[in-house]
């Protein structure tokens, strides 16, 4: 929502491309940054939108494995208008900004007591002033991705024919029994990317 993250992707280390002395160190050739206007190799080396466009990114929904979620993040330090938030059941329970610079640092948030759960990432930028925007690259660690099918299945006897209905977009677990069969569905499959 809003017009801050419009143009994203950024392309390769746009910063330096402008000679602002701070790398973006970001992975890859692809990151997001809402100060930024470079999503393809194409686009001219350096050209940025600036601090007053404002919006939100949020992530697709994914599950959360296990104790730890790690990131990039960079851009500006006002954790009250620029910030990644981790959203689990509609709250928000961790939160996360830069150190206003461009450069990006490494974060960890322990989840462990939330494995199981479904989440998502949400991108914030309600700033137009002085480094009101938000740098965020290589998100991963113990999550899922929600898309796709996972299903396992025990039986004993016969297998009869049976049928199921499922929402590829949710993580929910669905189970169906008929006779003697017990399937397991799971709208999860592991994927490398985070994609928004």
């Amino acid at each position: 929502m809003g017009d801050a993250f419009r143009n994203q992707p950024t392309y390769g280390d746009n910063p330096t491309a402008r000679n602002r002395g701070q790398p973006s160190n970001h992975e890859g050739h692809y990151w997001i940054g809402s100060f930024e206007n470079r999503p393809t190799p194409q686009s001219k080396p350096g050209k940025v939108v600036g601090d007053r466009p404002q919006g939100t990114l949020r992530s697709r929904i994914f599950l959360i494995t296990g104790p730890s979620i790690e990131f990039l993040v960079g851009g500006g330090c006002h954790i009250d208008t620029v910030r990644v938030e981790l959203v689990v059941a509609d709250k928000v329970v961790r939160r996360a900004t830069g150190k206003c610079t461009e450069t990006m640092e490494r974060k960890h948030w322990d989840t462990t007591s939330f494995i199981g759960n479904k989440a998502y990432v949400k991108l914030i930028d309600r700033s137009s002033g002085a480094w009101g925007h938000i740098n965020f690259d290589d998100f991963g660690g113990d999550i899922e991705f929600c898309e796709g099918i996972w299903i396992s299945y025990a039986y004993s006897g016969a297998l009869t024919n049976s049928f199921f209905v499922m929402n590829l977009r949710t993580c929910d677990l669905i189970n169906y029994t008929s006779l003697n069969v017990y399937l397991s569905i799971r709208a999860c499959s592991s994927l490398q990317d985070f994609v928004f």
